[in-house]
């Protein structure tokens, strides 16, 4: 088993550890934060860590703008690292920290754990099949509930990689690809609220763009509601049309698959899709860890995420947020 040092301790612990440990593939040696955490070794920095212990492998879930700094500081272990999205805090830090994995030849991955959502997969092998036929257009509309964070809370201040466009436009982007494989993205239309917002910070986007072959995706973010609608990406097709749609908690009765063709539903998830029945976003990022594990064991050649595919997505939120 490799050992797994976890630094940070806000998504890292609540879906990061759950999912390694079922992979049975790894073995968390430490975690480097402030507040302990029972049954593990917890370390207050990354030195006293290493002044201890050995380490295989790196996870880094602290918030966006505290990556590149990290990554220096342990970069010369050349140790694979793995890397929560966002991949930093804007384009200019994701440029240099992707020509510092390079140089150092560091194998990494970053956690655009949409890809391995099960639900997901389905939906990409309904348009590989054809079920869908040519694309046309695209919606998504993420619209859930406001969060209760603290004002000094790293997701308060742009500075520090909080807001819509790195929180969850990174992800979108990252589907959107998996989903047509487009090289080239035009916006049309970009709308947002920072001028609203207590603290500058974007909570709200309408996005309209196009992709290769004319592809019109309309994409609808927030996290300012009362309560959450849930997460929804509709495909339509020359064929039928498709719809996914999670909500939380994330689980077997909140996501649904179904696909279209002249108002008759010709496919459905059950419950025989092997779908998590606790939380599926641990399951997908079981998967993408495991996909991770047999990179670094040259076990199979896989489509992990990497930090050029991240840097390409900075590229098009800078473009977006530019307009």
């Amino acid at each position: 088993m490799m050992k797994l040092c976890i630094i940070g301790a806000g998504f890292g612990y609540s879906v990061h550890i759950p999912a390694v440990l079922k992979t049975k593939k790894f073995i968390i040696v430490g975690i480097i934060s402030q507040k302990k955490i029972k049954g593990f070794k917890t370390f207050n920095t990354i030195d006293l860590f290493l002044e201890s212990q050995s380490v295989d492998i790196f996870l880094i879930a602290t918030p966006p703008h505290t990556h590149l700094d990290i990554a220096k500081k342990i970069i010369h272990l050349k140790k694979p690292i793995y890397f929560e999205k966002p991949f930093c805090k804007n384009y200019t830090e994701a440029k240099e920290l992707n020509s510092l994995l390079k140089l150092n030849k560091i194998k990494h991955c970053i956690g655009y754990q949409f890809r391995y959502e099960i639900a997901f997969m389905k939906l990409k092998e309904l348009i590989l099949k054809c079920r869908i036929g040519e694309i046309k257009r695209i919606n998504v509309d993420w619209l859930v509930a406001k969060e209760k964070r603290k004002d000094f809370s790293w997701k308060n201040h742009s500075k520090y990689g909080a807001g819509i466009e790195l929180n969850y436009l990174t992800h979108c982007i990252d589907y959107l690809k998996c989903l047509t494989n487009f090289k080239k993205l035009k916006i049309y239309s970009y709308l947002n609220n920072n001028n609203l917002t207590k603290h500058k910070v974007t909570d709200s986007i309408d996005l309209i763009m196009t992709l290769d072959k004319n592809i019109i995706v309309n994409i609808r973010i927030s996290n300012n509601l009362n309560f959450s609608i849930g997460h929804k990406i509709q495909v339509l097709g020359e064929n039928s049309n498709a719809e996914l749609f999670w909500k939380y908690p994330f689980d077997e009765s909140s996501t649904h698959l179904r696909v279209c063709n002249k108002r008759k539903i010709n496919y459905k998830l059950k419950r025989n899709d092997s779908l998590s029945v606790s939380d599926t976003r641990i399951k997908a990022i079981q998967f993408l860890w495991e996909d991770f594990y047999n990179v670094l064991k040259n076990k199979k050649n896989t489509n992990v995420p990497s930090a050029e595919q991240a840097l390409e997505i900075h590229k098009h939120i800078k473009k977006i947020v530019t307009l």
